[in-house]
């Protein structure tokens, strides 16, 4: 039988009904070299490529083969993936693609012009309160304890033993790139997975040999392991380093009503530094809780609070030092963007206050507030000039108040290319170009 069915699979025919489905499913287009069949349980898909269009220099995924290993159910009459394995998997994903995918919001502005081309389209964020005076006494910038609603009714920890399931991805490679000028923003290189979905309770794990964001390769090689507890998949509090800053990470999900997922991600006390920006902070620690179900975006939703203390900024030509006793900030996410509602950094004569909203579709709005006393000022307007913020104009003006300077900023952009008011309340440069000046 195999003799026959393996070339009708192979028709024309045949491939066109399943290659619509997957553009059905997806919006991509897709191609495969071969359907390989093993009667009576193993089905294959080799050369399996799919693109955004046709006309496409680099496909968005390729993988060497797709292989499913069936499995007839004992209490139903049905069969069910035993395993899945995907070999070679390379996925180059431009971010204005997730955006595409993603189904749009009300605000649906795609442009990358520069602020004064796009026609009052630009989104802002909120507006920040004005302080009313300067002579304020020390406030208290706590964090509060916050965690995601429950995201479904609670499912039964221990259930019968089902079939069993196994995902197995191997030497997989993924990149997320802005299609704009071809930068690379997140990749993830020899990437091997054993995941357990069903069956006995068992362990799995999540390996990769370099992860690499905007550029910057995070050292050695990186693990997460899986642990199948029916009828979760726990993620096990694993930690890591993210640019020199500790962490600890957990979660779990369940293929059951949903797929409902939650997790943590915690910042335990520690100190954190930027030698390039000259940045020192003494005490930084955070939270951040999420969940929802996979099968429902409108559900997804998170919460974080970071606090800081002993935050200080080394003026790299005068080499006195602007510092904050203090700072705070508060974010949450949905399906449609994430907010920062509100981000404080307090000194004795210095105060930064700032909100912003990225939405799904890319777009990205905040706004910046900077108030500081005659010293601090001069300091600020020096590290202007050292990062390309200003030129020989003062970048610091006067504010409402007598014996304050102040500086407001907005940032606008969609995807990687955002623009910020840097020069002048009107003038706009691009805010990579000044990372960059900051770097070097």
């Amino acid at each position: 039988m195999i003799l026959f069915l393996e070339p009708l699979l192979n028709t024309s025919l045949a491939k066109s009904v399943l290659l619509k489905q997957l553009e059905k499913r997806s919006g991509l287009e897709w191609s495969v070299e071969r359907v390989v069949v093993d009667l009576p349980w193993i089905v294959g898909l080799e050369g399996l490529q799919a693109q955004q269009s046709s006309s496409e220099e680099h496909p968005v995924f390729t993988a060497q083969s797709i292989t499913l290993t069936l499995q007839k159910r004992t209490d139903r009459l049905s069969v069910w993936p035993k395993r899945v394995e995907i070999s070679q998997p390379k996925g180059r994903i431009p971010i204005q693609l997730i955006s595409t995918l993603a189904k749009r919001s009300d605000i649906t502005w795609t442009d990358n012009t520069a602020p004064d081309e796009q026609q009052g389209r630009t989104p802002v964020a909120p507006p920040i309160d004005r302080p009313q005076s300067s002579q304020t006494k020390r406030p208290t910038a706590a964090v509060q304890e916050q965690s995601a609603p429950d995201p479904a009714p609670p499912v039964a920890e221990r259930e019968p033993v089902g079939p069993t399931v196994d995902v197995v991805i191997s030497e997989g490679e993924f990149t997320i790139v802005d299609e704009k000028d071809e930068s690379e923003l997140w990749k993830i290189k020899g990437l091997s997975v054993n995941m357990p979905l069903g069956g006995e309770d068992r362990a799995g794990e999540i390996v990769w040999d370099e992860l690499s964001v905007i550029g910057n390769v995070q050292p050695g090689k990186g693990q997460i392991d899986l642990q199948w507890a029916r009828p979760w998949l726990n993620i096990s509090e694993s930690d890591g380093e993210f640019y020199g800053l500790n962490y600890l990470v957990a979660a779990r999900a369940t293929p059951k009503r949903g797929g409902v997922f939650s997790g943590r991600l915690e910042i335990p006390d520690q100190s954190w530094a930027i030698p390039e920006l000259g940045l020192s902070v003494s005490q930084l620690r955070g939270n951040s809780r999420f969940g929802g179900m996979l099968q429902n975006r409108a559900t997804w939703s998170g919460v974080s609070g970071f606090k800081c203390e002993g935050v200080s900024l080394l003026d790299p030509v005068g080499g006195e030092k602007i510092e904050f006793y203090e700072g705070k900030a508060s974010v949450s996410a949905n399906a449609y963007g994430m907010s920062l509602d509100d981000a404080l950094l307090l000194g004795e004569t210095t105060l930064l206050r700032g909100n912003g909203v990225a939405l799904r579709n890319g777009a990205v709005g905040a706004a910046v507030r900077l108030l500081s006393g005659p010293n601090d000022s001069e300091s600020l307007n020096r590290f202007a000039r050292q990062y390309g913020l200003t030129d020989d104009r003062p970048w610091m003006g006067p504010s409402p108040t007598p014996d304050l300077w102040m500086r407001e900023l907005r940032i606008t952009g969609v995807g990687s290319r955002l623009w910020i008011n840097a020069l002048n309340k009107d003038e706009w440069v691009e805010l990579g170009a000044v990372l960059s000046s900051a770097r070097n």
